[in-house]
């Protein structure tokens, strides 16, 4: 398990090469299903694992041994990809942020890391379809009227071809992963020829508009936690929800947050920050007031990152939700987020690593839960600070190939966190 931190914090525990080789061997058994988002989402937590344990021990032939098996992934996410993109209508807007952001990173993995002529050729197909994920984005979600109240445009979550059973909301997970998106694929191709850079630049100035409105609105989207309430401390909603245009409460609930959201939202506000200077000491200020909610809000007494108690995750629709407190740490942890944050997270990256790698079963397959001993006290807790939450809830998932891999890249976030704090210059800048 992990230590304490150290006096020299660029010593990693002897230990943790090993639980690295293990998780990542048991993530390459699982890794190979099917379901689009969440096949992006776990190749993206994988992409960041095997840089952070390359960065930590780039001449270790036991470490690039195992790590170095990712460009199997890499090969067969660009046809796993490719095939989606050919057939979108059942797909959801919001699928297309999660699948644009990580093929941006494993774009930057493919130049970071050229050890192969074949490998570097898919550093532009990856490019490609990141461009071809915001277009879709575009197309199918974006609200190019003027007309919604109290904020115009933003983008809806909803498939190409319309659903009975949905009516399309404006939710903080399409919002956030476009949000990225667009501030992602300006600062990557503003210097390259053939991409439309002002228009990527163009829609990340409207995305940080549409959530500034809310931010400065009175319809508690942003809101502090606390009883009494706690004015340094924000969390952001799941959605917003106001009248007249705003009101669309499918798989939603009171007081609804989601980690991931979190996690998107720091990445999102901090390259924003980054590019556009005037906007800077908002965004920067809406980090660190984040930064202050999660550290009360998020951890348990023994400061392992617990997801916020709602049936709506838990068992509403578990499986895409489990995945949050991964996103949020693979952000949390970034170097570029770590610069501007205002608050150190890195004993409780510590203690949610060790307590991730204590979930896990003789086959090196992450849980679901990682603190269970604490989750009734963490939802008594947050139901008393928050005022709304459903008490203690357990996560309602079925033994799958697609529950295993989410698992995994989940419990590989929680290693990547783990691994920044050990390495060495770890305030370095990441690409985007």
């Amino acid at each position: 398990m992990i230590h304490p931190v150290q006096a020299d914090p660029t010593v990693p525990p002897a230990d943790l090469k090993q639980q690295v080789v293990a998780a990542f061997d048991r993530y390459m058994e699982v890794w190979e299903f099917d379901d689009y988002w969440t096949r992006a989402n776990t190749f993206e937590a994988a992409i960041e694992f095997v840089t952070a344990a390359r960065k930590l021990w780039p001449h270790d032939h036991e470490v690039l041994t195992s790590v170095r098996k990712i460009d199997k992934v890499i090969f067969g996410n660009i046809t796993y990809f490719q095939n989606k993109l050919s057939d979108i209508d059942a797909i959801w807007a919001d699928d297309f942020g999660w699948c644009g952001n990580a093929s941006l990173s494993a774009r930057r993995y493919i130049l970071d890391f050229p050890d192969t002529e074949q490998i570097v050729k898919g550093a532009g197909t990856y490019l490609a379809i990141a461009d071809q994920c915001w277009r879709n984005l575009v197309d199918i979600g974006w609200d190019a009227t003027d007309t919604a109240r109290p904020v115009p445009h933003g983008c809806y979550n909803a498939p190409k071809v319309a659903q009975p059973s949905h009516t399309p909301f404006k939710n903080t997970v399409t919002n956030a992963t476009f949000f990225l998106l667009c501030s992602r694929l300006y600062v990557t191709t503003r210097e390259l020829d053939g991409f439309d850079f002002k228009a990527y630049l163009a829609k990340s100035n409207a995305q940080y508009t549409w959530f500034d409105a809310w931010f400065n609105s009175d319809f508690g989207y942003l809101r502090p936690p606390g009883h009494p309430v706690q004015m340094n401390a924000r969390l952001i909603g799941e959605r917003p929800i106001a009248p007249p245009d705003y009101e669309r409460k499918q798989m939603w609930e009171p007081g609804l947050i989601w980690s991931g959201d979190h996690g998107l939202m720091l990445a999102a506000l901090t390259i924003y920050a980054a590019i556009n200077p005037e906007a800077a000491p908002a965004a920067l200020k809406v980090i660190r007031l984040l930064a202050v909610g999660l550290s009360r809000m998020f951890f348990d007494t023994s400061g392992v990152l617990q997801e916020a108690p709602f049936d709506k995750l838990f068992s509403g629709d578990p499986k895409d939700y489990v995945c949050g407190r991964g996103v949020l740490l693979r952000h949390l942890s970034s170097a570029p987020v770590l610069r501007v944050l205002g608050h150190d997270f890195r004993n409780n990256i510590l203690a949610t690593m060790s307590a991730v790698w204590n979930s896990r079963g003789d086959d090196d397959q992450f849980s679901a839960s990682w603190n269970p001993g604490e989750a009734e006290a963490y939802a008594r807790a947050f139901k008393l600070s928050w005022g709304q939450g459903d008490g203690s809830v357990t996560w309602q998932l079925g033994n799958t190939d697609v529950i295993n891999g989410i698992l995994q890249a989940a419990g590989l976030d929680a290693l990547t966190a783990a691994m920044r704090v050990w390495v060495a210059g770890s305030a370095e800048l990441v690409s985007p």
